[in-house]
């Protein structure tokens, strides 16, 4: 923690006398070095301490400063900025509305959240233009904040928009889109989210946001067990690289996999579990992936591990996934070269003959090269891909 000036140092004290003090001048001199420096070191304050100075900072608005923390709204701190947005609704009247609808209009991103949480909590009809306007802003925050707030006015027109036409949308739109549906309409149109969530190419991001308001035990009570495994092997799919393991401690995801073993294992659930397995004995084996988790995290990433060491599987049933959609397919072929599965490649040389897909066709070669047997397949299924560099990757898999 390094507080810059002296009023951060002073409001952050024991003394609750010297803490106001702090409080007052920083909202009557405005003091923005203060409360951007208050802002930076926020997630290194102690739970007890930052509440006391969001506490202190609050008492400290009136009538006469309350102008000043406009300038405050230009930063946007998780913690902090509830002080000012509560201080603008203690105070609000017609007038400071009319400010903030300016505010809201011509401000910086950083204020422009601040009024999209303002409005969530005086529901000013004139706040619905910008709402709508900046609900698929670049900014995620304020995105975010503007779908919230729209939420909470009950206005579905940005919502229908999308439903109607995503399917429009390149793969950047979609993905405020789906962004958009997340925080406004998660639980009325999950399905509808999901199915798209697992065909855009922003899914591992996706999925998090999801998961950040809905765990998988709720989504599998709520929804089925189906659409809790589906968005678990997408999650799971991109650890450790791009999704750190330790998220597997999140969401529940231990008790829903316990919950998956309890109701009996098909082959879906099987090859998930497998796939889970295989990640932790990955990360635990290596300490870069563990080396800044906390000690009683990695213990209960061992204690998951040990759990799904300790099941029955029956591996055969993943045969059946090498059936199933491209993406499916793929992971199971994945699955099956790292765990050296040998006694698939039957089952692997069948489905080369018969898919028309060029990824799930080379991902078979990949898997066969591995075991040394690429022999078993024809070099004319080149034939089959008509992309030029996915068909020297084929062959060069067979040579």
């Amino acid at each position: 923690m390094n507080l810059t000036t002296k009023n951060a140092k002073d409001l952050i004290s024991k003394d609750n006398t010297v803490s106001f003090g702090a409080a007052l001048d920083i909202l009557n001199s405005c003091d923005i070095k203060s409360y951007s420096t208050l802002c930076e070191n926020s997630p290194y304050l102690f739970d007890f301490i930052l509440d006391k100075s969001i506490k202190q900072l609050a008492l400290a608005v009136n009538s006469d400063n309350l102008k000043n923390t406009f300038e405050f709204a230009k930063i946007y701190d998780f913690s902090f900025s509830n002080f000012i947005v509560d201080s603008w609704v203690k105070f609000a009247n017609e007038d400071l509305t009319d400010e903030l609808l300016n505010l809201f209009e011509f401000g910086s991103d950083e204020q422009k959240i601040h009024c999209a949480m303002y409005f969530e909590k005086i529901n000013d009809p004139l706040a619905l233009e910008f709402l709508n306007s900046f609900a698929l802003s670049e900014n995620e925050e304020l995105a975010a904040s503007c779908a919230k707030t729209l939420s909470r006015f009950g206005d579905t027109t940005l919502q229908d928009k999308i439903i109607q036409e995503i399917n429009n949308y390149d793969d950047f739109e979609k993905l405020g889109a789906l962004r958009f549906l997340i925080n406004f309409s998660l639980k009325d149109n999950f399905d509808f989210i999901l199915k798209n969530v697992l065909k855009s190419p922003f899914s591992s991001v996706l999925v998090q946001e999801i998961l950040c308001k809905i765990n998988f035990p709720e989504i599998s009570k709520k929804y089925s067990n189906d659409c809790a495994l589906r968005l678990l092997d997408e999650f799971t799919s991109f650890m450790p690289e791009d999704v750190p393991s330790i998220c597997l401690l999140d969401y529940c995801c231990f008790d829903f996999v316990k919950s998956l073993q309890n109701h009996g294992l098909d082959s879906y659930s099987t090859r998930v579990l497998l796939s889970i397995k295989r990640v932790l004995e990955l990360v635990l084996s290596d300490n870069i992936y563990t080396f800044d988790y906390k000690k009683e995290d990695i213990g209960e990433l061992k204690n998951f591990s040990h759990y799904l060491n300790d099941l029955s599987f029956n591996i055969d049933l993943i045969a059946d996934e090498l059936k199933q959609d491209n993406n499916r397919a793929i992971r199971c072929l994945n699955l099956i070269c790292e765990l050296k599965l040998e006694q698939f490649a039957q089952d692997v040389i069948d489905l080369a003959k018969t898919t028309r897909e060029t990824a799930v066709l080379c991902e078979c070669a990949r898997v066969l090269a591995e075991f040394n047997k690429q022999d078993l397949l024809d070099n004319n299924l080149a034939d089959n891909v008509s992309d030029s560099n996915a068909k020297a990757l084929f062959l060069s898999y067979l040579n």
